[in-house]
């Protein structure tokens, strides 16, 4: 429906673009309307040191390059934060707090989830609560992160995904149709994300 997915499909994405784009603004100024009902995350299941131990050998000092200088942005995120994510090898970093009970999820299943994105500045660009249901949507039209991420579940899976831009929006972003910037450039990209049970996704 909504940022989540390919570039190629963001002209797919419903009748309600206009509209959707333009809560999508909204909710950027108004943060603290879509936070919904969605559970907090664990407490002090990781050890800050070990997590340093972990993420600071790709941390790279006075980097020029801007894919490096996004995964420097996104291990120090992770490290202020405590988010207990584990790097794949396409650069995307996961937390999988709950894999869950349910069926797994493959690159053909089709999903129902619960999501709230935020830039790591705080600023929620997208959400599922925003509309008051959930998203749905067949595993391989998300953008790669997602693709990626999700497959790590199975169906009432929880996880946070800390998405570099070359497996989001890269170098374009995203803009609404007023030319208001909803993703920046090379932004890297949280996405807390509960997938429905089986029983929902029916």
């Amino acid at each position: 429906e909504i940022l989540i997915f390919t570039k190629n499909t963001v002209i797919m994405f419903s009748k309600c673009l206009v509209l959707i784009l333009a809560g999508l603004f909204f909710s950027c100024q108004n943060p603290g309307a879509n936070q919904g009902n969605f559970p907090p995350l664990p407490i002090d299941e990781v050890q800050e040191h070990q997590l340093f131990d972990r993420l600071s050998g790709s941390l790279f000092p006075n980097a020029t390059d801007p894919a490096v200088q996004a995964q420097n942005e996104l291990i120090n995120y992770a490290l202020d934060n405590k988010l207990d994510v584990h790097a794949t090898g396409s650069g995307l970093y996961v937390w999988v707090i709950d894999p869950g009970t349910g069926t797994p999820i493959t690159s053909s299943s089709t999903v129902k989830a619960d999501y709230i994105g935020r830039l790591l500045d705080g600023t929620i660009f997208d959400s599922s609560f925003s509309r008051g249901k959930p998203i749905e949507f067949r595993v391989g039209q998300m953008i790669q992160g997602w693709n990626e991420g999700i497959t790590m579940l199975r169906k009432g899976g929880r996880a946070v995904l800390l998405i570099p831009p070359a497996l989001a929006y890269g170098a374009d972003g995203i803009k609404d149709r007023q030319g208001r910037v909803v993703v920046p450039a090379n932004a890297v990209l949280r996405f807390d994300l509960l997938v429905l049970p089986d029983e929902e996704s029916r």
